[in-house]
């Protein structure tokens, strides 16, 4: 059993690693202008990838910036990944629906 523990760590530890190898290029292009934050961040919502309290908090903080809005969602993602790995498809699954971000998928799918 400690084997089959393991693997399943090990595998965690890459989902939130692919993610995180990314998080530089991912909030550039959140934030270029393309993804529109407050439909992006619905649907992490929705799907269970973000509180509604930190959703809210991302997009009403005063003088928040495209930028800062995607650092905060991204790293709020990637923690919902380090706890619970089988959020990991459910956020690729979100990305592959912007075609500006299908180059983002590809390259987070090369380090997983």
């Amino acid at each position: 059993t400690s084997s089959a523990v393991s693997s399943c760590s090990d595998t965690e530890a890459r989902y939130a690693n692919a993610l995180r190898k990314c998080s530089v290029e991912a909030v550039k292009l959140l934030s270029s202008g393309t993804v529109d934050m407050t439909t992006f961040g619905a649907e992490l919502y929705s799907n269970g990838l973000l509180e509604l309290d930190a959703l809210y908090t991302i997009l009403h903080t005063v003088g928040s910036s495209p930028s800062s809005m995607s650092f905060d969602m991204w790293g709020a993602v990637l923690a919902q990944v380090e706890s619970n790995p089988n959020m990991f498809e459910v956020f690729m699954d979100i990305l592959k629906k912007y075609p500006t971000l299908q180059h983002l998928v590809d390259r987070i799918y090369k380090y997983v």
